[in-house]
């Protein structure tokens, strides 16, 4: 049985200001996109 993840995905069109909630921590979705920048950017130091 083949699984196609981007079937299963639908983006939301989300502002800096929503939040997001993992776990036992929310997060404002503009702070969360900015690490995740960050950290893929290989910029972890500055």
């Amino acid at each position: 049985m083949e699984i196609n993840m981007e079937e299963n995905f639908y983006p939301k069109d989300c502002n800096d200001n929503d939040m997001i909630y993992f776990v036992n921590a929310t997060y404002k979705i503009g702070s969360f996109k900015r690490a995740l920048n960050k950290s893929f950017s290989n910029n972890l130091g500055s």
